[in-house]
């Protein structure tokens, strides 16, 4: 009588298969089990019904019980058995398999291995009643697992936003779903970094984050200011903080009014008027007037912003600092004319930045290629756009690190032969 692996797994002989009978050997040298034929072992059959299951899964190779414990396919019948498996990489596996059963995991939630334990602690297929008793565990690595879980009751967030573990508070002030009321208890955590992850939550609730931005610590402070969920009569206050870095997380937040950003972009802080010339909601006319900036980061970052006018571009293009022209050689807005100024650029390091920018023009790139400097013919090399005609002279290149670049970006474009041409 021939049973299902399920039940009674194989014999002393071999596996029985839909066409003959696998010695054990053969059946293991073939890797039967592993992850890439899973689906089959429905089909598989059995020939004796006397041997228990664990007799063929102790004669698996490593490799393949790993394979078999991780793939989520794999049958509950057949994880059961690897939970005793004596390879601690494999329990791993099990305790983190999805489609392992829950008497599974909380038998494996008794371990005495952490590892095991906080994989089980992360499985969404784990009982509340073992969640709820690894939330009590005695090591905050296993509490913390608990708060990561994404099925994790709202009563035992609860009760682990009291733990004594800051790192476990932490964790449960991160938690991107936990309850606003829940949040509600860590405002006066005691400590800061508990605070600054409750202050970047976006579910903190509103009343909260305006007793944080209050709070002694910058970095609380700060983390309110990012805080897309801040209300702008907040942000107006924080933008005025002593701070610096609080002044900056006004400028990052989404939320943040032009009017605060053009107020910003005159702070003292050339710090603060750096967030402002990144930022890709700064006004055209703010950009322009930040491009004349004295401090040379702000001039750069006006450089690289993508929403920055051609105009505006131009002039930093010949700025005489070569940072400044390096983010412009960069910048997904240039235009043609910018290009070609660039391209005879004194300093190598911005020619070689606009041999890497994908709107740079074949022609300019075929100038490029013939650079006296290597760096800068490496660039055209590397360069999708660079044609197929200087890329095999490049493959020539005095430099070997030109002639390795240019072969990939040959290698790379002869892939896509047959769904377009090479140039």
């Amino acid at each position: 009588m021939k049973r299902d692996i399920c039940t009674e797994t194989a014999s002393n002989e071999g596996f029985l298969t839909s066409q003959k009978i696998v010695p054990f050997d053969s059946a293991i040298s073939n890797r039967m089990f592993a992850a890439n034929t899973i689906r089959d072992l429905p089909s598989l059959q059995i020939e004796n019904s006397n041997a228990r299951p664990t007799n063929a899964l102790e004669h698996f190779a490593h490799s393949d019980a790993v394979a078999l414990a991780r793939n989520p396919l794999t049958p509950q019948c057949i994880l059961s058995h690897l939970t005793s498996y004596p390879e601690r990489s494999v329990r791993w596996s099990v305790a983190g398999n999805p489609n392992t059963g829950q008497s599974d995991l909380t038998r494996l939630s008794r371990q005495a291995d952490q590892d095991v334990r906080c994989l089980v602690a992360r499985n969404v297929n784990t009982p509340t009643e073992t969640l709820s008793a690894l939330a009590r565990d005695r090591s905050s690595i296993v509490r913390d697992a608990v708060i990561a879980n994404e099925r994790v009751p709202a009563a035992l967030l609860r009760l682990l936003s009291r733990d004594s573990s800051e790192s476990v508070r932490m964790a449960v002030a991160s938690r991107a779903t936990c309850p606003p009321d829940i949040l509600s208890q860590l405002v006066g955590d005691s400590n800061c970094v508990v605070r600054t992850f409750l202050a970047n939550n976006q579910n903190t609730r509103r009343s909260d984050l305006e007793l944080l931005a209050a709070d002694r610590e910058f970095s609380v402070r700060a983390a309110v200011a990012s805080n897309r969920n801040t209300p702008v009569e907040i942000l107006a206050r924080l933008a005025r903080d002593p701070d610096s870095n609080v002044r900056c997380g006004v400028v990052s937040n989404e939320g943040a009014p032009q009017r605060l950003l053009i107020e910003l972009a005159g702070d003292a802080s050339s710090n603060v008027a750096m967030w402002v010339a990144r930022n890709q909601r700064t006004a055209h006319e703010i950009l322009a007037q930040l491009a004349a900036h004295p401090d040379e980061q702000v001039r750069t970052a006006v450089a690289g912003n993508s929403a920055i006018r051609a105009t505006t571009l131009a002039t930093l293009v010949r700025d005489d600092n070569a940072s400044v022209r390096r983010a412009c050689s960069t910048n997904p807005s240039i235009t043609a004319p910018i290009i070609n100024l660039l391209s005879e650029d004194s300093d190598h390091h911005v020619r070689h930045d606009l041999a890497t920018n994908p709107r740079t023009a074949r022609e300019t790139l075929s100038r490029l290629s013939r650079d006296t400097h290597w760096y800068v013919r490496s660039a055209a090399a590397g360069n999708e756009r660079t044609s197929i005609s200087d890329l095999i002279d490049l493959v020539h290149d005095s430099a070997p690190r030109v002639q390795l670049q240019a072969w990939s970006t040959i290698g790379r474009k002869l892939l896509r032969l047959p769904l377009q041409t090479i140039d």
